[in-house]
C-alpha cells in the first residue's frame, strides 16, 4: 500500500503526540495509510519522496518559528495543509487533552454514583 498522508513534526515526541491525538479524534487507526515524520528543518525534508504523497500536514509549534517552518514546507510542497495546536506544542496539547479527559471522567463517575453513597 502506498502512503497516502504524511504528518511532519519537529521531533519524535511531537510526532507520537500528533499520532495519539489523531487516533483519539478518530476513535481508532486512520483509514488512509499515514506516516508520521520528525523533520526539524525544511532543509532536511526528503522532497523527492514527499512530492509523491497526496496529502501532507505540517504540524509544528504554535509560535513564530513553528508557523515559519510550516509555511516554508507549504511553499516547497503545495499539497501541504498546516495544523497548529492550541497549546504551545503538540505534546503539551496531548497532555492537556488527557488532563481534561480525566477531569470529565471523574465528573461523569460522580454523577453516575450520585445518591448511591452514604
Amino acid at each position: 500500500d502506498e502512503i497516502q498522508k504524511v504528518v511532519l513534526c519537529k521531533s519524535p515526541i511531537e510526532a507520537l503526540s500528533c499520532a495519539k491525538i489523531g487516533v483519539s479524534e478518530r476513535g481508532g487507526m486512520p483509514s488512509e495509510r499515514t506516516m508520521y515524520m520528525a523533520v526539524d528543518s525544511p532543509k532536511s525534508l526528503p522532497l523527492e519522496f514527499l512530492r509523491e504523497v497526496p496529502a501532507i500536514t505540517a504540524a509544528y509549534d504554535n509560535d513564530d518559528t513553528g508557523r515559519s517552518r510550516a509555511q516554508a514546507i507549504k511553499e516547497l510542497l503545495p499539497q501541504t495543509t498546516i495544523a497548529q495546536p492550541q497549546a504551545r506544542d503538540w505534546n503539551l496539547e496531548l497532555l492537556e487533552r488527557l488532563r481534561l479527559q480525566k477531569v470529565q471522567q471523574k465528573q461523569a463517575d460522580k454523577k453516575k454514583n450520585r445518591g448511591l453513597e452514604r
